[in-house]
C-alpha cells in the first residue's frame, strides 16, 4: 500500500477549514440577501398588482373580454410572471398561467380580503373595487427569487473558489517541505544502494539540514563497515571459488545460504539464484538430498559416498557435512564438502580390471606352456614330429606373450607421455601415403591368407605433422581387425582426406560388424566382443586402446561406426 503524501495529508483538513470558516461567514449574509430579495420581490408583485386592478375596472363594467385578454396576454412573461383575472362570481376572464393558488385560493379576494401565498411561487390575489363594490379580483404569481438555481450556483462557485484555495494552499506548503524531503529520501536511497560518494543535502531549513548532516555521520560510519565486510567477503568467496571441492552451507530450515562454483559444475545446477532456496527445490530426489536432510535432522559430522542420478550418467560423490555452530551453541545449520569422485573410482575399476585381464591373459599361454614342457621332460624324446608339434605350440604362446608385453610397453610409453611434462611426442610433416602403404604390405600375407582385398584412397600430396611410428601402428592394428573380422571375398578400404585442418583417416570393413552394445567399451584395454574369436587369431585384446591412445598423443579422436551384418568404419580424427 502505498505512502500518504504531503499533499494528501494538508489538503483535506485545510479544505474541511476553509469550508467551515466560508459557512459561517457566508450563511447569514445570505440569508439576509435572500430575505431582503423576497421583500422587494413581493413589494413589485403588490405594486403590480395594484396597477393590474384600476386598470382592469373599465373593461370588467364595460364588459370588454377582449381587451382583458390582451391585457393578460401583454402581462405575462417568459421569466415565469402569470396573471390571472376573474370576475365577481369568480369566473375566470382572463389568464396567462396557472398562478399556484388553486380554484378557491381567490375567493377571500373576491370577498375582499388580500391572498399571499408564498413557496416555491410567490402570488398575490386583489380584490378589483369599484365604487366601493368588488366587482372582481386579480391574481399574480412569479418564482421565489432565493433558495432556488441562483443559491445553488452560489454555493457551487463558493465552493470551487475554497478547494481551489484550499490546494493552492497545500501545493505551496508541499513545495516549500517536500523539495527537502525529496532531497533526504534520494540520499537515503544512495545509500540503501551502498553509494556513499555523494554526500546528503537537506535544503535551507534547519531542521532539514540537521536531518542530512546526521545522515552524512551515519553514511560515513557505514561505508567503512561495509569496506571491511567487503574486503572480508571477497576474500572468502577467492578462496570458495578456488576449492576444487563444491562447498554448500545450508541452514538449519534447509534453504540453501551459499555454494561455490565447483558445486555448481559438479551438480549441474543451472539455475542463476540458488541462495534462500529450499535444497528439495535445487537438488533433485536421490542419496544426496536424503543424507543432507538426515545430517540437518541430526546435526552431527557426516562422511559418506552417495551416488548422484541426475544428468546422463550415475556419478560418485565423497559428502562430508560438518554442523555450522553459532554463538552460544546454536545450531545454524550445516557445511557440506562434496567431492566428484566418479573418475577415482571408474580408474580404481579398470586397475581392478587392468589386473585381473592381465592375470587372465598371460595365465593361459603360460599354463600352455608349462604343460606342454612338463611333457617334454617327462617324454623320452623319441618322436620327433611330436616334439617338434610341442614345441610349435610352446613357438606360438610365447609369440602371444610377446605381443602382450609388448602393447602393454606401447601403452604405457603413450601414457607416460601424456603424465611426464617435458616428454613429448616428435611431430614431423611429412606425406601420409607411404605410411599407409607400408601399413597395407605388412599386412598383405595375412590379407591373402583370409582372401581379402585391401585399397587405399590417399592424394599422394597429403601430407601432415605426425609421429609416424605411432600412426603406423595405430593404422597397422585397425588394418589387421578390419582383414580378422572380414569374411572371404570382402574389400577392406583405407581412405584418407584432408578438411580445413583436420585429418580424417577411415578403415572400413564389409565383415560381421559391431552390437549397438559393444560400441562404448571397445575401446578399453583387454575388452573383446568375441573373446574365443579374438584369442583363436592371436588378437591380444590391446589394439583399439592403442589406436585410441595415439589419437589422444595427436589431440585427436577415434571413432567407430557399424551396422551388424555390414560392417564397421574406425575412424582417425588428428590435426593436420
Amino acid at each position: 500500500m502505498a505512502s500518504p503524501t504531503l499533499f494528501s495529508r494538508f489538503f483535506p483538513p485545510l479544505l474541511g477549514l476553509l469550508v467551515v470558516t466560508t459557512g459561517v461567514m457566508v450563511i447569514p449574509l445570505t440569508e439576509h440577501a435572500n430575505r431582503i430579495l423576497r421583500e422587494e420581490s413581493r413589494a413589485s408583485l403588490r405594486q403590480m398588482g395594484d396597477l393590474l386592478r384600476e386598470v382592469a375596472v373599465d373593461p370588467i363594467i364595460d364588459r370588454h373580454p377582449q381587451t382583458l385578454s390582451g391585457l393578460c396576454r401583454r402581462l405575462g412573461s417568459p421569466d415565469g410572471l402569470s396573471v390571472v383575472i376573474a370576475g365577481a362570481d369568480g369566473a375566470v376572464l382572463c389568464s396567462s398561467g396557472d398562478i399556484g393558488l388553486g380554484a378557491k385560493g381567490i375567493e377571500p379576494a373576491l370577498a375582499g380580503a388580500p391572498v399571499w401565498r408564498e413557496g416555491e411561487r410567490m402570488a398575490v390575489a386583489l380584490p378589483i373595487i369599484s365604487e366601493g363594490v368588488v366587482i372582481g379580483a386579480v391574481a399574480l404569481s412569479r418564482p421565489a427569487p432565493a433558495g432556488g438555481q441562483g443559491g445553488f450556483l452560489f454555493w457551487v462557485g463558493m465552493l470551487l473558489l475554497v478547494t481551489g484555495a484550499a490546494a493552492f494552499v497545500a501545493w505551496r506548503m508541499r513545495r516549500v517541505v517536500n523539495g527537502p524531503l525529496e532531497l533526504l529520501g534520494q540520499g537515503a536511497a544512495r545509500y540503501a544502494l551502498a553509494r556513499f560518494d555523494q554526500p546528503v543535502y537537506g535544503g535551507e531549513i534547519a531542521e532539514f539540514a540537521t536531518v542530512a548532516e546526521s545522515l552524512n555521520r551515519m553514511g560515513g560510519a557505514l561505508a567503512g563497515r561495509l569496506t571491511e565486510a567487503d574486503e572480508s567477503d571477497r576474500g572468502g568467496v577467492a578462496i570458495l571459488a578456488s576449492m576444487k571441492e563444491g562447498v554448500l552451507a545450508v541452514g538449519p530450515d534447509g534453504a540453501i545460504i551459499r555454494v561455490n562454483p565447483a558445486l555448481r559444475r559438479i551438480l549441474s545446477i543451472r539455475s542463476e539464484v540458488v541462495a534462500g532456496a529450499p535444497l528439495a527445490d535445487v537438488l533433485p530426489n536421490g542419496d544426496l538430498l536424503r543424507t543432507l536432510t538426515e545430517a540437518l535432522a541430526h546435526p552431527t559430522s557426516l562422511e559418506r559416498e552417495v551416488v548422484y542420478e541426475h544428468g546422463p550418467t550415475p556419478r560418485s560423490l565423497q559428502l562430508v557435512a560438518t554442523p555450522l555452530i553459532l554463538d552460544k551453541g546454536v545450531f545454524g545449520g550445516l557445511v557440506a564438502t562434496i567431492s566428484d569422485v566418479t573418475d577415482l573410482r571408474r580408474l580404481e575399476n579398470l586397475r581392478r580390471d587392468f589386473a585381473a585381464n592381465v592375470s587372465h591373459e598371460l595365465r593361459t599361454p603360460i599354463t600352455s606352456i608349462r604343460g606342454y614342457v612338463e611333457t617334454l621332460r617327462e617324454d623320452d624324446l623319441t618322436d620327433p614330429e611330436q616334439t617338434r608339434r610341442f614345441l610349435d605350440v610352446v613357438q606360438r604362446h610365447v609369440d602371444r606373450l610377446g605381443a602382450i608385453v609388448e602393447d602393454l610397453l606401447t601403452l604405457a610409453r603413450l601414457d607416460r607421455r601424456g603424465e611426464k611434462e617435458g616428454e613429448e611426442t616428435p611431430f614431423v610433416e611429412q606425406p601420409l601415403l607411404p605410411i599407409l602403404t607400408q601399413a597395407v604390405e605388412d599386412l598383405t600375407p595375412k590379407a591373402a591368407g583370409r582372401k581379402v582385398a585391401v585399397t587405399v584412397d590417399c592424394p599422394p600430396g597429403v601430407a601432415v605433422r605426425i609421429n609416424r611410428p605411432l600412426v603406423e601402428r595405430a593404422v597397422t592394428n585397425l588394418l589387421d581387425n578390419a582383414i580378422a573380422h572380414s569374411d572371404e571375398g570382402k574389400t577392406v578400404e583405407v581412405t584418407a582426406t584432408v578438411t580445413g585442418k583436420t585429418l580424417y583417416l577411415a578403415v572400413r570393413d564389409r565383415g560381421v560388424g559391431i552390437d549397438k552394445a559393444h560400441l562404448e567399451r571397445i575401446f578399453e584395454r583387454f575388452y573383446r566382443v568375441d573373446a574365443a574369436r579374438s584369442r583363436a587369431r592371436g588378437g591380444t585384446g590391446l589394439g583399439l586402446s592403442i589406436v585410441k591412445n595415439v589419437a589422444l598423443a595427436h589431440g585427436g579422436r577415434v571413432t567407430v561406426q557399424s551396422v551388424p551384418g555390414e560392417g564397421s568404419v574406425f575412424t582417425l580424427i588428428i590435426p593436420a
